[in-house]
């Protein structure tokens, strides 16, 4: 059927962690690029404005990668993907642009 996602059989992600292009546009503003992780997992229920907010908030006190990586998590379990390469916190705490990137790269090739 045209226009619905199917899942991938696929286990892995469809990109690697780090492109560097994705993540030098996602370093600038993470807010966005969450935003539209978050509408995307809670399947358009959020606004892409209310997740930007929602994101801002624990980003104001450094910890913007402990609220996403709950989405990574989310995102993992519609497309059945490995925890991969590292725990999903630890992928947030040390790259947090990275994984943002992969996670809305992981949607894209899904189109």
């Amino acid at each position: 059927m045209q226009g619905i996602r199917q899942p991938y059989s696929s286990t892995s992600w469809s990109t690697e962690l780090c492109h560097c292009c994705d993540c030098l546009i996602t370093s600038v503003c993470p807010c966005i690029t969450f935003g539209k992780i978050a509408k995307i997992v809670d399947r358009g229920n959020t606004s892409c404005r209310l997740s930007v907010a929602t994101y801002r908030l624990p980003g104001l006190m450094g910890l913007a990668c402990l609220y996403s990586c709950f989405y990574r998590g989310r995102l993992r379990g519609q497309y059945n993907l490995e925890e991969a390469p590292i725990h999903d916190y630890l992928v947030h705490f040390c790259c947090e642009a990275c994984a943002l990137s992969q996670e809305y790269r992981r949607w894209a090739h899904h189109i």
